[in-house]
Formats: structure tokens, C-alpha cells, sequence
């Protein structure tokens, strides 16, 4: 399968289906098997959004994070979206980092960004729910991602996402 995808520039997914076919969470799924062991960018569908006007780049301190602009822009996906970041965890190494070279990188494609409050790492889902509400898409570098002993044991912020955002891309 693998293969097959890495032939594509873009692979459309729908969400919650497992390597068998049947219903599976997020992190078993087969969006996420095909964003851990390929760089093809993948577009997993939960409900088709009826037009897509608003769209979220979640960022992280994650090298496939650092490069959700260069690859949203190359796919020419909704161009004429309202684009908004949200940081995830902004006090960690490499965050602000990534924000800034994301809202560079998109204005000099003449696509301006408005910046979100950060969402902590020990958030609410209800929380961060609220403020995708607006959103018919989420730009990700990741459908799960959870590293060390405290990711284990809260909420994944990315989780979250995909199980809320009708679209996600993970270019």
C-alpha cells in the first residue's frame, strides 16, 4: 500500500478505517499507518465540507510540522481559505520557531495568517473543540502524536483535531 501511495501527490483517505477495512481510532487507522511510513501527503475525509472558507494549521515542535506551508501551498488546495495557526504547546524548544517560518513562508506566497492563542498541553477537549468550530479544515503534521510518559496519559491535541475537523491534510 505503502508503495502504491509514495506513486501519488496526494492521497484521499477516509477517516476511521483500519488496515482490515473496519471502523478504527485514530492512531490505528489507515491515514495515520500511511503518514508514519511514507512522505506522500494524504487528505483524510470525515464529512465532506460543503466549502472550504476557514482553515487551521496545527503546529507543534515536529519537523513534519515545520513544513505544513510548503506542502499546503504546493497542493494549491483552497486558495482563496482564510488561513489561521494554532501552536500547541508554545513554551516547548522549536514552537515558536516553527509559527514564525509558517507565517513567513506564507507571506511571501501573499497569504496572511492570523496567529491563535496557543492551546497548552493539558488542555480541555471541549476547549479546544470551541475554537475549530469555525474551521471545514485542519493542516497537520500528524493525525496522533504522543512522545514520553505525559503524552501517554493526557489527551492528544492532534487526536482531538482529526476527530473533529471534517478534513484534515497531512501534506
Amino acid at each position: 500500500m505503502t508503495a502504491k501511495a509514495a506513486e501519488s501527490d496526494l492521497v484521499l483517505v477516509p477517516a476511521n478505517v483500519g488496515m482490515d477495512g473496519g471502523w478504527a481510532e485514530g492512531w490505528s487507522e489507515v491515514a495515520e499507518f500511511l503518514v508514519r511510513r511514507s512522505d506522500v501527503a494524504i487528505l483524510r475525509v470525515s464529512r465532506k465540507p460543503l466549502n472550504v472558507r476557514k482553515v487551521v494549521f496545527v503546529l507543534s515542535s515536529t519537523e513534519r510540522c515545520s513544513q505544513l506551508a510548503r506542502g499546503y501551498l504546493e497542493l494549491g488546495l483552497w486558495p482563496e481559505a482564510s488561513i489561521s495557526i494554532l501552536p500547541i504547546g508554545e513554551y516547548r524548544p522549536g514552537v515558536a520557531e516553527n509559527v514564525r517560518e509558517q507565517l513567513d513562508l506564507l507571506r511571501t506566497r501573499s497569504r496572511n495568517a492570523a496567529l491563535l492563542p496557543p492551546i497548552d498541553l493539558d488542555f480541555e477537549a471541549a476547549d479546544l473543540e470551541q475554537v475549530l468550530s469555525p474551521f471545514q479544515a485542519a493542516v497537520m503534521g500528524h493525525l496522533s502524536y504522543r512522545a514520553g510518559w505525559f503524552d501517554s496519559v493526557r489527551s492528544d491535541p492532534f487526536e482531538v483535531v482529526a476527530s473533529r475537523a471534517p478534513v484534515v491534510l497531512v501534506p
